[in-house]
């Protein structure tokens, strides 16, 4: 059994429900030891006095721009290190863009954007001492494509995965990394708990982010996914050699992410896919070490190919493992980022196939 100081330290933002609870929960249950945060720590009690020897808890209000330094330093200080980072704490604010009043949106943006970006600059400088270190920032399924109702949040969602793929060039060349995980609904209190809603409404959107609005509130305690699984998800990924630059969560959020796309035709899966997989094979048997090779179908008809192109290469060229892109050829496929089934070899070859996102069904 590894010493308990051999085990990986994790700071939690937003840990008192949700995702945030459940991921400190299964990080305990690896052996990993454990920082949790919420604005209120009593809501972390029964957390830490099931594991008081590898979990702390501390207050932090992320949107307060004066707590995230001190906090962070605290938390390094506490086990004398930080390996993860987790950027959690935020809430969903919903309704059309024209019933929000300043107010809300300000907050919305302080918590979902700025509180994280605060809590990585506070980290940052002891991540590059240590020159380890992975930050993991919680998006959301409005940051693959957004939805009526959604325009603020989604916007607090997209700038922080903008701020990550930055940050995940600029850290790379030190030795740290960044995983930005887009959820699907899971199984957790965020409508009743953490969805704010704006505090009127107008009847000419009630066709589009009013429905959307009606929807949410059916969906209460009834998402498909388990936040559990979503958890373990994560801290597989954080453990990996070439982790994700993008982890889409949940059987919703990946279809979300490959819209308009189906299974190749058998002559083309037969003439690019099957071939990839024994080239890869073969050259592993011959001593050379690749890493998982992840596939991403996307075929589409005449005008909607260039959408789906489009879709795919957000998420194939995101950082990590190399993927393979099987797609429908004809006339509107981009030959500069798919390749001709002869040009396999020599691309994998080249290393050309850089990342996926990694999913799990939820």
């Amino acid at each position: 059994m590894n010493d308990i100081n051999d085990t990986p330290v994790w700071l939690i933002t937003g840990c008192s429900s949700g995702l945030g609870r459940a991921l400190a929960e299964r990080v305990l249950a690896h052996g990993h030891r454990l920082i949790a945060t919420a604005r209120d720590p009593a809501t972390l009690t029964d957390l830490v006095a099931a594991d008081p020897s590898r979990s702390r808890a501390l207050a932090l209000d992320v949107a307060d721009a004066a707590q995230a330094a001190p906090v962070v330093a605290q938390a390094a200080a506490l086990f004398g290190r930080l390996d993860v980072v987790v950027n959690n704490a935020g809430y969903g604010l919903i309704g059309a863009l024209e019933e929000y009043d300043e107010a809300q949106i300000a907050r919305n943006f302080e918590t979902n954007f700025f509180g994280a970006l605060r809590v990585i600059r506070a980290a940052l400088p002891i991540m590059r001492a240590q020159r380890r270190g992975h930050f993991v920032n919680i998006s959301a399924a409005a940051a693959i494509e957004n939805y009526p109702g959604f325009s603020v949040y989604g916007a607090t969602k997209w700038a922080l995965e903008g701020l990550s793929e930055s940050l995940a060039a600029e850290v790379r060349p030190l030795g740290l990394k960044v995983t930005i995980v887009q959820p699907g609904p899971f199984r957790t209190n965020f409508v009743a708990r953490s969805l704010e809603r704006a505090p009127g409404s107008i009847s000419d959107y009630d066709l589009s982010s009013g429905k959307f609005r009606r929807l949410i509130e059916t969906l209460n305690g009834r998402q498909p996914g388990d936040p559990a699984r979503a958890a373990d998800a994560i801290i597989h990924a954080v453990a990996a050699e070439n982790p994700p630059l993008r982890l889409v969560l949940g059987k919703y959020a990946l279809d979300k992410a490959r819209p308009n796309t189906v299974g190749p035709p058998e002559h083309y899966w037969a003439a690019i896919v099957e071939p990839a997989f024994r080239t890869a094979n073969a050259r592993k048997h011959e001593g050379v070490n690749y890493p998982p090779v992840y596939f991403m179908e996307a075929t589409a008809q005449d005008r909607q190919t260039g959408k789906a192109v489009y879709v795919a290469m957000k998420i194939v060229y995101a950082g990590g493992a190399r993927v393979i892109v099987a797609i429908t050829p004809n006339q509107t496929t981009h030959r500069r980022h798919f390749p001709h089934p002869n040009d396999m070899d020599r691309m994998l070859a080249l290393n050309k196939f850089p990342v996926t996102a990694a999913a799990i069904r939820g």
